[in-house]
């Protein structure tokens, strides 16, 4: 189903996958309701941005340059140097390796920046009844690794007495290690977890190492191991081992990934909000010790590619490779950003993936604490329908 301001941007429903090609999505700013699985193999995937910006995990939008709103930190992706910078002299900047260096070690003082505190106690727009009343168990600890113990917070209704499915946040980045309030902690991820269960599932919010570009192989492992060990703890935590949710927002999609690429068939579905999908684009702005083969690996495109390069006896059978998606688009985003996830869009159309998307044609870059209005309460509302939906077992053995 795709709705009517979409059907009349582009002349009729054959125009928009039903026999022709979807027109680009970034040009198309539409608050597109659904594509629910949608064969259209004759789509022609556009060409993506050439630059990545991103902001630590994602939020708020106006900390991600050229986004909106007053700038509040350089951007973290960026290798542009100011005037200054660039005339600094380089006893100061000796200076400032120095200091540098000193606040990485383990001992560094914890603490919040200011582009932290202009959103950390930011809660999402949506609410249903129960929030308030959900049990947490707080701190546990999931992965010890590099000197650190990362924990995650669990979230589940206070009368259920049978396993649910769970729902795991994926917070983006990149994050310093020294923060005083981890992700975990965020407004946001709380009220996610709080929505979740309250509307009968078990929310998982957690801290992983997204700290700098050479940590992205340690934050995949990390995601991999949370998804572990709730499977392992399944009875304590009152999870159905076999109904896993994945709900990456920001820069987090990057780590869906490796879930991509195995599609363990406990991933029933996967869910991504304002998402990274093709770290391809960041060439120009990763240092040269990201190889080009990384950047492709956490390229969550990269493997819809891949399939769509499989030609199986027919399109149909493709459906059953992947999970169920549902992709949430922010109209004012970054082209370089959208770019990737409207070629992850077209790609999963191509592969006949059950895909919904939702576009906020007025949304900024974290809409769902950021916008306050209807179509921010009907994504996150739609959201958990989808959920409701697609959290039964998946039987799915395929691979290539």
């Amino acid at each position: 189903m795709i709705s009517n301001h979409f059907r009349d941007s582009v002349g009729g429903p054959e125009k928009a996958g039903v026999g022709g090609s979807i027109p680009s999505l970034a040009t198309n700013n539409f608050n597109i309701s659904q594509f629910v699985e949608i064969t259209a193999s004759s789509c022609v995937p556009r060409s993506v941005g050439r630059s990545w910006k991103c902001g630590p995990a994602g939020y708020p939008a106006n900390i991600r340059m050229g986004v909106s709103g007053n700038q509040l930190m350089p951007n973290p992706w960026s290798t542009n140097t100011s005037p200054v910078e660039q005339t600094m002299p380089r006893f100061t900047l000796l200076f400032f390796v120095i200091v540098i260096t000193c606040l990485s070690t383990h001992g560094q003082q914890r603490e919040d920046p200011p582009w932290l505190k202009e959103f950390v106690n930011k809660r999402i727009v949506y609410q249903v009844p129960g929030m308030q009343n959900v049990r947490v168990k707080r701190n546990l600890v999931y992965k010890s690794a590099g000197g650190r113990e990362l924990q995650m917070d669990v979230y589940s209704p206070r009368s259920s007495r049978r396993r649910l499915p769970a729902v795991l946040f994926i917070h983006g980045g990149r994050v310093p290690p020294n923060l005083l309030t981890t992700p975990k902690d965020w407004a946001v991820y709380v009220s996610f977890g709080e929505l979740a269960a309250a509307s009968g599932f078990v929310g998982v919010t957690f801290n992983h190492r997204f700290y700098t570009w050479e940590s992205l192989a340690d934050s995949q492992a990390d995601v991999m191991d949370a998804m572990k060990y709730v499977r392992a703890n399944a009875a304590m935590l009152g999870v159905d081992p076999e109904r896993i949710i994945l709900w990456a927002i920001s820069a987090g999609g990057i780590f869906l990934s490796e879930p991509l690429r195995d599609r363990p068939a406990y991933v029933t579905a996967l869910i991504g909000y304002y998402v990274e999908l093709d770290l391809r684009n960041a060439r120009r702005a990763a240092p040269a010790s990201v190889s080009d083969d990384t950047l492709r690996d956490f390229s969550p495109v990269y493997y819809l590619e891949k399939a769509a390069a499989v030609q199986p006896e027919s399109s149909a059978k493709k459906n059953h490779i992947f999970p169920p998606m549902f992709i949430a688009r922010a109209g004012l985003d970054e082209a370089s950003l959208n770019g990737g996830l409207d070629r992850f869009v077209q790609l999963a159309l191509k592969n006949n993936v059950s895909i919904e998307l939702f576009n906020h044609s007025d949304g900024h870059h974290g809409f769902d604490i950021e916008d306050d209005n209807e179509r921010s309460r009907e994504i996150l509302k739609r959201t958990i329908e989808f959920i409701r939906t697609h959290s039964q077992v998946r039987n799915n053995s395929a691979r290539f």
